[in-house]
């Protein structure tokens, strides 16, 4: 609890909460670097700043060369009814429900990775992950509870400084809470990337090219069952290679008994050759795991996984200690 001066000098309560998750790793084979591993390192802040007024925050350490800090998401918002809701500042974009509903923090994912489609954008992901903008929001709209998130944000290619050019992305989803166990959705994005941007794969856009995303999402969490399944079909058009297509997607299971959830996952990226957006291979992998709920702020996962990209096929073993505090 925090106090902070308000006009004329009138003093009021300022309720804000900090939280963290980290995790620390081992693995070994081919799928992944083997050894002993440190995960991120998740401050997360939230605070009640006014009626109607909130700040979140997500920033990581990570090691990349060296430790870094990443600010990975940091919003003021404005609540001005249950349906509707103003975030400006740095999102996890709702693309699909993945990403919005599983941030930096792998205690509360139900694997130790993200799926292959939103792997972080260091760490080799072909999607726009985060995005700076202004986002409009709803939730619980009529007896179908109805979602939705619109959010206008600048483009691929920008930096937390501003823009590379004029051009904005927009990004939109609506899901509805079919039951109290069924969550159904879609989601679409477009934006227009402009030439010397640096594309997945590491390569640099000598032309402009047209994105456009559209997918959809399907979530079960019952009593035993849960399941995921997402999909989205992305197109890049340029004016030398013409359209191209990619699907992306991934399906995972797991079936609770206690605290203990036997799960496995299948991941695919079916990119089209000559794609001018995403210079990375094609790419399917398949595992299975067990996790071990040993409380609310801690989880043990361990995973066995295969990986096929560019004719060869990589596979490991993964333990992971994921906490929360």
């Amino acid at each position: 609890m925090l106090l902070a001066g308000g006009l004329g000098g009138q003093l009021q309560a300022q309720d804000t909460h900090v939280h963290g998750f980290t995790d620390v790793r081992f693995s070994t084979g081919a799928r992944d670097s083997s050894g002993f591993k440190l995960g991120q390192l998740a401050l997360f802040v939230t605070s009640e700043l006014a009626p109607g007024f909130s700040f979140l925050a997500e920033t990581v350490f990570e090691y990349q060369s060296d430790f870094v800090v990443d600010v990975e998401r940091l919003s003021v918002s404005y609540q001005v009814a249950p349906w509707l809701r103003f975030t400006a500042g740095k999102h996890h974009n709702p693309i699909g429900y993945w990403n919005a509903a599983y941030h930096h923090g792998t205690l509360l994912q139900p694997t130790i990775d993200r799926p292959i489609m939103f792997l972080f954008e260091d760490e080799g992901g072909v999607l726009p992950i985060h995005s700076i903008g202004l986002m409009a929001s709803g939730r619980d709209i009529s007896p179908l509870h109805f979602g939705y998130d619109v959010l206008l944000s600048n483009g691929l290619g920008a930096t937390p400084a501003g823009d590379n050019d004029a051009n904005k992305a927009l990004t939109v989803r609506v899901s509805t809470q079919a039951t109290s166990a069924l969550l159904v959705g879609t989601s679409g994005y477009v934006d227009r990337v402009s030439p010397g941007v640096v594309q997945p794969g590491g390569g640099t856009l000598g032309e402009a090219v047209q994105i456009g995303m559209w997918g959809g999402h399907a979530v079960y969490n019952g009593a035993h069952l849960e399941a995921r399944v997402e999909g989205q079909v992305m197109t890049a058009r340029s004016a030398s290679a013409g359209t191209r297509r990619a699907n992306l997607g991934y399906g995972y299971a797991g079936f609770r008994v206690g605290e203990f959830v036997p799960y496995a996952r299948y991941d695919a990226l079916a990119i089209d050759v000559g794609n001018p957006w995403l210079d990375v291979p094609s790419k399917h992998a398949l595992l299975g795991g067990l996790r071990y709920d040993a409380a609310a702020t801690v989880a043990v996962k361990g995973e066995y996984g295969f990986v096929r990209e560019s004719g060869r096929t990589k596979n490991g073993l993964s333990l992971q200690v994921a906490v929360g505090f």
